[in-house]
């Protein structure tokens, strides 16, 4: 249905809404990709199925498959912006005594694609949370494709 804007106020606002709705929106694409990612790391089979070394022990928490936050959409001035992200709490918390953190976790999986450490083992895996998150964006035509789509299904038509 059609709004009547009877003012530059009404046409700011409505807009403004479409904006925040269409920004929403990739956000929770971009959430979806990321936990995605995060999904597909622990679904992989850890120790090459038995044919790398493997730790005296490795106990999966599971911390960082639900560590995953979106914030809420922001105005700044006359710009908008969200976060998809690993909570900062996961980041900062310690795994073990040797002081291991969630960021260092984090760290090791998109460098070397480790599963963490454990007690000096560094787990070897495939899956890269970080590359994979991107690899599944640009599959879906990259944050400014789902942006300018979303946009258009809450009424802004952009040309070009």
């Amino acid at each position: 249905m059609a709004k009547t804007i009877k003012s530059w106020n009404d046409f700011q606002r409505v807009i403004e809404n479409r904006i925040q709705l269409a920004l929403q929106q990739t956000q929770d694409v971009v959430a979806q990709c990321l936990q995605e990612s995060l999904n597909e790391y622990y679904r992989e089979k850890v120790f090459n199925d038995g044919t790398s070394d493997t730790p005296s022990s490795y106990r999966r928490t599971y911390a960082l498959l639900n560590s995953m936050v979106t914030t809420e959409v922001v105005r700044n001035g006359n710009m908008f912006h969200c976060e998809v992200k690993i909570d900062e709490s996961y980041l900062q918390s310690a795994y073990d005594k040797s002081g291991t953190t969630g960021l260092d976790v984090v760290m090791a999986n998109e460098t070397g694609g480790w599963h963490g450490t454990t007690e000096g083992w560094r787990v070897k895996g495939n899956r890269h949370i970080w590359a994979d998150t991107i690899e599944n964006i640009n599959a879906e035509g990259g944050v400014l494709a789902i942006f300018k789509e979303k946009l258009q299904k809450c009424g802004i038509h952009i040309v070009g």
